[in-house]
């Protein structure tokens, strides 16, 4: 298609600059005289019979006045406060192999993309009221074309906004104004102002975010070390359902005293208590009967986190010990177990079982095991 395409015509002004040389200069002068001119030149755009188009003269003076810095600022301004997003959601059907921006696969209704997104359908609000994470949640539904926004502002209010600026600017009202500032508000500064508005909104959404990230990040990286006095070992929990629980009990040097599944899953929810009591019990022997803060347990705070701290807490009470339950969050602990370090430090145990590991070792040393997920 490209070699048949048919070459650029310029902007709307560029055309109207070839065909009409002198109009542009009186639009010019009008401007700069701010809608003062002598009645000859004034004919020359006004009078009927002319050869100056008079829709040619108002595209030229709207696009003057859409320039002007004084109307920018004051649009804006009163468009932060004033603009009002619709979002609804896009029905058609999305197949496997849409991308959205950056090539990016699109989140059609075969993947669930749909209910991702159904809290945002027909959601109307306020620009300036909308949460970081809506908006961030509403750009990234609007990539993979699961989401459309508009925008909703009132066009007379705004060109009464414009036309007070250049009143304040002591622009006389020419007869052409009128229709120059209506075609320069919905032309030109209208979607300009949403559009620069929206991209300012995501652009500190993601500023706000990305400082939330490091703070975050930072206090878990100097959360200060597990006290293990008189505690010679741990039982560490990975919380998961059909897969069961994987377990690890670790020295109180984060070393691997031996790794462990637990299945509790329906009728095995006996067998799960009696196999966790067994766990219990074995870690109460390493530890001997010096702490009275009783068992060490970390858990992680990941998926079936409440179903493995009742598990846990029912079979204290029924064994008679008492348990002490750190909650570690364990993001990233599955991604450090398939790395070729955890490899080569559990080369017979699969990923699954090691992520148990790492969630244990960060409650010891959070920097030291942090530092260490790609």
């Amino acid at each position: 298609y490209a070699p048949f395409k048919p070459p650029f015509k310029g902007s709307l002004e560029d055309r109207i600059r070839t065909e009409y040389p002198e109009l542009v200069n009186l639009i010019d002068e009008l401007w700069k005289n701010k809608g003062r001119m002598d009645d000859s030149s004034g004919n020359k755009i006004m009078k009927k019979g002319t050869i100056y188009p008079k829709d040619k003269a108002v595209t030229l003076l709207a696009n003057r006045i859409a320039g002007d810095v004084g109307v920018i600022d004051a649009v804006m301004e009163r468009c932060h406060d004033l603009c009002k997003i619709q979002v609804k959601g896009v029905n058609a059907t999305k197949t496997k192999n849409d991308t959205g921006k950056n090539g990016r696969k699109t989140a059609g209704k075969e993947n669930g993309g749909s209910k991702t997104y159904e809290i945002y359908n027909d959601y109307n609000n306020k620009l300036n009221y909308l949460k970081d994470h809506q908006i961030l949640a509403i750009r990234r539904g609007c990539d993979q074309k699961m989401l459309k926004i508009t925008f909703e502002l009132d066009n007379n209010r705004f060109e009464r906004i414009i036309n007070s600026v250049l009143s304040k600017q002591q622009h006389v009202m020419h007869p052409l104004y009128h229709d120059a500032i209506s075609d320069a508000w919905s032309r030109l500064l209208r979607k300009r102002c949403t559009s620069r508005l929206w991209k300012e909104s995501c652009k500190r959404a993601e500023e706000r975010a990305v400082d939330v990230f490091c703070n975050n990040l930072r206090k878990a990286l100097l959360a200060p070390p597990a006290d293990m006095t008189n505690r010679k070992a741990m039982l560490v929990m990975d919380p998961g359902f059909q897969s069961g629980i994987k377990c690890a009990i670790l020295s109180d040097e984060g070393l691997v005293i031996s790794l462990d599944t637990v299945k509790f899953m329906n009728s095995a929810k006996d067998n799960g208590k009696q196999h966790v009591i067994s766990l219990l019990t074995k870690v109460k022997c390493f530890s001997g009967n010096n702490d009275d803060r009783g068992v060490c347990v970390v858990l992680g705070n990941g998926h079936g986190t409440r179903e493995a701290r009742e598990l846990l807490l029912g079979a204290g009470s029924e064994a008679d010990i008492n348990v002490e339950v750190n909650l570690v969050s364990e993001a990233g602990a599955s991604v450090w177990s398939v790395t070729e370090m955890a490899s080569q430090e559990f080369p017979d145990q699969s990923p699954t079982a090691v992520a148990a590991v790492s969630i244990g070792r960060r409650f010891l040393n959070p920097l030291n095991e942090l530092v260490k997920i790609p």
